[in-house]
């Protein structure tokens, strides 16, 4: 199982972490990346030819608690997030530039 946090823009965001199996992980967080940006992640939904409805249902549907989660593998930005695309290129934390 990957974990990963959602981060929006609502000021009572709670950061929610979600675990899902590495198929769908890899969907959302391809090529070894590890941030994600919401509208980018339905774009390759619809590329693959899935059914968005049920992709998010599922990719939503094992919230986990905080204090027992085992790693955290990604973070996925949603619609209102404060952060910018043009700050993760290679959507990698790793490679973000602290300019």
């Amino acid at each position: 199982m990957k974990n990963f946090m959602v981060i929006d823009g609502a000021q009572n965001s709670t950061y929610d972490i979600f675990g899902i199996d590495k198929t769908t992980f890899d969907i959302v967080f391809p090529d070894n990346s590890d941030i994600a940006f919401l509208d980018e992640v339905s774009s390759r939904v619809k590329a693959l030819g899935l059914d968005e409805v049920d992709f998010f249902n599922k990719l939503y549907s094992n919230k986990l608690q905080k204090r027992n989660i085992r790693g955290l593998h990604g973070i996925l930005l949603s619609t209102g997030s404060p952060s910018r695309k043009e700050y993760y290129p290679t959507r990698k934390e790793s490679d973000v530039s602290r300019k």
